[in-house]
């Protein structure tokens, strides 16, 4: 639907689009997080209403609500992007552009970078407006410790992402927000944009967490070489790293006799008595590294029957020697 805006200069009737939210439409912003769920719906009408008097879409992203949590419970933030006010004034008809964005003694971003200073201290934005005709400055600045965003990660503050990768974009969104609402106030009074607001959002770091490795005992027998797994690790899924490594274990049984399919019928006799819940074995390429190391073991005592528990284990390096031993002799 549209309204109609009156230009306060000239009288001119402007129309505008307007939209009233169905329940369906509600439903769709809840979905795609324009407006947080579970929100009490007087705040969803009051967003309904602010948005078919001001014209801004937030199917177009152009204005969303915010929730943050207080002692007094959680609050609800009508916020926008720089881009949302520019239409809101330019709406009004009396909106005649804005100046570059000044930092700190008066420098431009070229400036800045050039002297090979990283963040501002300050950003100055100028937005002009139509005054009885006349095209008048409105100016206000901005200052980084004011606005940034930061976080705790490993004691330190650093610098979100957003404000650490465009320093220069983000103050001087926040300053011409400030001059914006200065020349506009009956227009932008009570909305903020998003970046003003991101110092009093929390960003959320997640950190990495290590868990502590735990000793898994050896279930084939060997002693002093236990593995280390990651606590919430199954040692089952941990698999020989490289094809070489079976294909190794193939030219050795090889050597003496024992194909693919009998290896693994002796792998899974032993199986069967230590990992009665590990995966069957169907394929040199399920070893893991236990599994791995008593087939190499084994192939090297094999006999023509399954070699007993005392028989001392090979090494890992001595099983790759013995293999690329074997395969030279084929």
């Amino acid at each position: 639907m549209n309204g109609q805006l009156v230009n306060r200069e000239t009288g001119e009737v402007q129309s505008i689009k307007t939209y009233r939210l169905t329940d369906q439409d509600i439903t769709t912003l809840v979905g795609v997080g324009i407006i947080p769920l579970g929100t009490p719906k007087p705040t969803v009408e009051m967003f309904a209403k602010y948005c078919s008097e001001t014209g801004l879409s937030p199917f177009k992203r152009q204005v969303h609500l915010v929730k943050r949590g207080s002692k007094q419970g959680d609050r609800y933030t009508i916020q926008t992007g720089i881009d949302g006010y520019r239409s809101m004034a330019n709406q009004t008809g009396l909106y005649a552009g804005n100046d570059d964005y000044q930092f700190d003694e008066g420098l431009n971003e070229y400036q800045m970078v050039k002297a090979n200073r990283k963040n501002p201290v300050t950003a100055t934005a100028t937005v002009y407006k139509l005054v009885n005709g006349v095209r008048c400055p409105f100016a206000a600045t901005a200052r980084w410790e004011e606005y940034v965003q930061t976080y705790f990660r490993d004691g330190q503050t650093c610098t979100s992402p957003f404000w650490e990768k465009m320093p220069f974009l983000m103050l001087g969104k926040c300053a011409e927000a400030l001059a914006f609402r200065k020349a506009f106030p009956d227009e932008l009074s009570g909305v903020y944009t998003d970046e003003e607001m991101q110092q009093a959002a929390k960003y959320e770091v997640i950190e990495e967490v290590k868990p502590e490795p735990i000793q898994i005992k050896d279930p084939y027998g060997f002693e002093g070489e236990d593995k280390f797994y990651p606590r919430n690790a199954d040692p089952f899924e941990w698999r020989c790293p490289n094809e070489k490594w079976w294909q190794r274990l193939l030219i050795s049984g090889e050597s003496k006799g024992l194909t693919h399919d009998s290896l693994l019928l002796h792998l899974e006799d032993k199986r069967k008595q230590v990992e009665p819940n590990a995966p069957e074995v169907t394929s040199m390429k399920d070893l893991n590294y236990f599994q791995y190391r008593w087939l190499g073991n084994f192939i090297q005592k094999y006999n023509g029957k399954v070699p007993g528990q005392t028989d001392l284990p090979l090494s890992k390096e001595e099983i790759i020697t013995r293999g690329e031993k074997a395969a030279q002799e084929l």
